[in-house]
């Protein structure tokens, strides 16, 4: 019984011996990384890789990169080298062979392959004929927005489109061949479009935001000639010369759907609003006819009672 417990008390107490082995290059250290600035490149652009390894276990003594499978000698211990993206659609390998102050050593693999994401904006409000300008989006007007992405062999259908508008998601969240949308202009001088474009698998092919300016709808005022049609030229004030003039109310970024069917649209003649006989409540004639001042205020309105600031006023002389 004695040897019995004596055997026990030995084989409590005897010593522990641990083997330590080195960790070779096939463990992943899950806090290091590569980044790259901007993150996803535009085809020959340039951007920066840098070593982030602010969340590792172990201290990096040793950094050597390599660019498809060059070695980068004068970028030895850098933790940021400067590159150049190639054509849409040509991947560069960037590695980074990392020795930690244990001994071991790590490689950590990054592919840039460059794509164009273009974000068409088109601005659902109106302008003339002849304003060499784009229209531009006004608080309350609609936006169509459609998505290019280039040098991607995966048909748009079977891609996932992430639309935001400042950074909220459009739609709830990511949505298959969804490579267009529609919005209403936010309140504000201008706003963000965000897109993030992904496979079904979710790797992340392209991103890109964009700032879309917003203005108020202005008004201005044109002369209509029955010879020579509309003058590009407009007029704040207009001498009477003949007998009539026919003068047109043209509203700059205004909603297209306020501008076809407004809900108030009204011409005044010195504070007095006054039946339109024309047929396009944009243009008004006027005669001297009855006139009893040598000059007249003519106004013009035009709203959206839904949205009040989907609507435009103005104003010119007409002087006899």
């Amino acid at each position: 019984m004695k040897h019995l417990l004596v055997s026990i008390f030995i084989f409590l107490f005897l010593p522990i011996s641990v083997t330590y082995a080195q960790i070779g290059t096939s463990i992943t250290e899950p806090g290091i990384s590569i980044k790259t600035t901007p993150a996803y490149p535009e085809p020959n652009t340039s951007f920066t890789s840098s070593l982030d390894d602010y969340s590792s276990i172990d201290r990096v003594t040793n950094i050597t990169w390599r660019v498809d499978g060059e070695v980068l000698t004068e970028a030895a211990n850098l933790r940021t080298i400067n590159l150049r993206s190639k054509d849409g659609g040509q991947p560069t390998i960037i590695e980074a062979v990392v020795t930690f102050s244990t001994g071991r050593t790590q490689i950590i693999k990054q592919t840039v392959t460059p794509r164009y994401l273009d974000i068409i904006v088109e601005a659902q409000t109106k302008t003339p004929y002849f304003y060499l300008g784009r229209s531009v989006p006004s608080v309350g007007s609609a936006v169509n927005l459609t998505a290019v992405l280039s040098n991607s062999a995966v048909d748009s259908n079977n891609l996932l489109y992430t639309w935001r508008m400042n950074n909220t998601v459009i739609g709830g969240g990511a949505q298959r061949g969804k490579n267009k949308t529609s919005i209403t202009t936010p309140p504000g001088s201008e706003f963000l479009i965000g897109l993030e474009v992904s496979t079904l698998t979710g790797e992340i092919l392209a991103r890109r935001t964009v700032s879309i300016p917003s203005v108020s709808p202005s008004l201005h005022f044109y002369e209509k000639s029955s010879l020579y049609g509309l003058s590009n030229r407009s007029v704040t004030s207009l001498n009477l010369t003949g007998d009539s003039v026919t003068m047109q109310a043209e509203p700059f970024n205004l909603d297209i759907e306020t501008y076809n069917n407004p809900d108030l649209v009204e011409w005044k003649i010195n504070n007095v609003v006054v039946q339109n006989p024309n047929t396009n409540p944009y243009e008004i004639t006027l005669t001297a006819e009855n006139q009893t001042f040598s000059a007249s205020t003519i106004d013009f309105h035009v709203r959206d009672l839904n949205s009040l600031l989907q609507g435009v006023r103005g104003q010119f002389k007409l002087n006899f």
